[in-house]
C-alpha cells in the first residue's frame, strides 16, 4: 500500500504542483491499490492528485483536457457531418493517446472536433447523430380555421 508523508515533493515530472499538495504518498513496491500495477512507481513519492490520477487511469501523464486548445488556424471541426464546423466556442484536438470517457478515440487521432461533436462522441461513441424523430401525419393537428375578426358591436 501507499505510505504516509515521507517527502514534501512529488516525483512525477508531469505534476502541475509538485510542492503544492497537502498530502504526499510514498509508493511501496507491493502496492495493488485500485487493481493497478504500481511497480513503475515503487519507492517514489507522489502528491495526492497524482496518486488519484494513477489510481483512476493507471498512468500519470496529463489528460487531453489539460492540453492547450488548438491554434486559431486549426479551430474548425474536421468531422464532415458537422452542421456548424466553425461556430463553436471550444475545439479539441484528439491526440493518439486520448482516452476520455472510456471510448476508443484512435480512429479520430489528429482530428479537431467542435464541442458539439466532441460531446456526441463522448456520450454515444459515434459522430453520426440519430435521425430526428418526425411526427407521423396522423399525429398532426388540423389546420386552424382562417382568422376571422370578431364581429364589431353595432
Amino acid at each position: 500500500m501507499a505510505g504516509d508523508k515521507d517527502q514534501k515533493r512529488c516525483m512525477n515530472g508531469d505534476c502541475r504542483k509538485p510542492e503544492g499538495s497537502s498530502r504526499y504518498r510514498k509508493i511501496q513496491g507491493d502496492c495493488k491499490a485500485g487493481g493497478k500495477d504500481w511497480s513503475s512507481l515503487a519507492d517514489q513519492t507522489i502528491c495526492d492528485a497524482c496518486y488519484t490520477r494513477f489510481l483512476k487511469r493507471g498512468r500519470l501523464g496529463v489528460t487531453q483536457a489539460q492540453h492547450k486548445p488548438p491554434p486559431p488556424a486549426l479551430r474548425r471541426c474536421t468531422y464532415p457531418g458537422c452542421k456548424k464546423p466553425d461556430k463553436s466556442r471550444q475545439f479539441t484536438q484528439i491526440l493518439e493517446d486520448f482516452s476520455a470517457g472510456g471510448r476508443d478515440w484512435s480512429s479520430l487521432a489528429g482530428a479537431v472536433l467542435c464541442r458539439a461533436c466532441y460531446e456526441q462522441f463522448l456520450k454515444r461513441g459515434t459522430l453520426v447523430r440519430a435521425l430526428s424523430w418526425t411526427v407521423p401525419p396522423h399525429f398532426t393537428r388540423p389546420e386552424p380555421p382562417p382568422f376571422a375578426p370578431a364581429a364589431q358591436a353595432r
